[in-house]
């Protein structure tokens, strides 16, 4: 039987289906076992390296039980003729749900009211929520996430802006198809659902401050360093960002004595983006499913890395 190895946390209902096929090993791996393997079954814990991978003489797939791959190193494994691929459907909704936790809760001030009910406090003039009905949402990024969480804005009666130089025109029904800097200037609202690459590092950063609309939210349910953290706080010091949720961060996890933690009009979980009962189930399944297609030499989908990274020249970094 083909040797598979799962790294890391796995559903039981997913990992008897591949039992049923392959030789599995899960749990306590050996150096034997690694050295063995043929697919490698994994999610972001796992940091796929050149060291790693030289503890894997054997493997010819990987797959990543995950949407985001930065964990990866993709010019290690194509030197290395390996197929790599992710699951990007699996943790859609959860995430795209986790971003309006992130909003609702910043634009009510949600943190500020259970302080309210702890302290028995309740100086309820001192809150200044918003409502988002009539506001302006701009998506950076109009993919499996993002595209979701356009059709809640929509719910909500706000007016919807994204900008996504890969999707076609037909993708936009309902919403306004901008450029970035365009978009920075007339939301209220951004948010964020790139991957994570060497083309999206640090994309926001105080060099655009300049384009943004004074007082806007922020959101980042993607990759920490989309974003440049201590330029985050800056903007939150001036007024360029009236109030900011993260759901993600440069390190993680992240230091207890981070700011942004204490911060009034902060908002933070702890990576939780795809931490649903549904979103482990379908990323595991997926993930099963891939392996078995590859040991049936059936095509497989999502490989890694895309054709196209997700660029934009005008981008200001700092």
């Amino acid at each position: 039987m083909k040797k598979v190895v799962v790294t890391d946390r796995f559903s039981v209902q997913a990992l008897a289906l591949l039992k049923a096929h392959c030789d599995v090993t899960a749990g306590e791996i050996s150096a034997s076992d690694l050295n063995d393997a043929e697919v490698l079954v994994i999610r972001s814990r796992t940091q796929i390296t050149q060291e790693y991978l030289e503890q894997t003489p054997n493997v010819k797939l990987i797959i990543t039980s995950t949407s985001g791959y930065d964990h990866i190193d993709l010019d290690e494994t194509q030197k290395r003729s390996i197929i790599v691929t992710h699951t990007p459907d699996a943790n859609a909704q959860s995430t795209a749900e986790l971003t309006w936790l992130l909003l609702l809760s910043l634009a009510r001030q949600f943190s500020q009211t259970q302080k309210m009910l702890q302290t028995q406090n309740w100086d309820r003039k001192a809150l200044n929520g918003i409502e988002l009905a009539g506001k302006t949402i701009g998506i950076v990024g109009l993919g499996r996430v993002g595209s979701k969480v356009a059709q809640i804005a929509k719910a909500f009666q706000m007016k919807v802006f994204a900008y996504d130089p890969y999707k076609e025109d037909s993708d936009f029904i309902g919403i306004e198809r901008v450029g970035y800097t365009e978009l920075l200037r007339m939301c209220h609202i951004v948010s964020y659902h790139v991957p994570y690459t060497k083309e999206t590092h640090r994309m926001l950063n105080r060099n655009l401050f300049e384009d943004m609309l004074d007082g806007m939210i922020v959101i980042n349910a993607c990759r920490g360093e989309v974003m440049n953290e201590l330029d985050l706080l800056h903007g939150l010091e001036i007024g360029k960002i009236s109030r900011l949720g993260l759901d993600v961060f440069g390190k993680e996890p992240l230091d207890p004595k981070s700011p942004l933690l204490s911060h009034p009009r902060v908002v933070c979980t702890p990576h939780i983006g795809a931490t649903t009962e549904t979103a482990f189930e379908n990323s595991s399944l997926h993930a099963a499913q891939k392996c078995l297609d590859y040991f049936a030499g059936k095509k497989l989908e999502d490989l890694l890395p895309y054709d196209k990274p997700w660029w934009n020249y005008t981008f200001r970094r700092s």
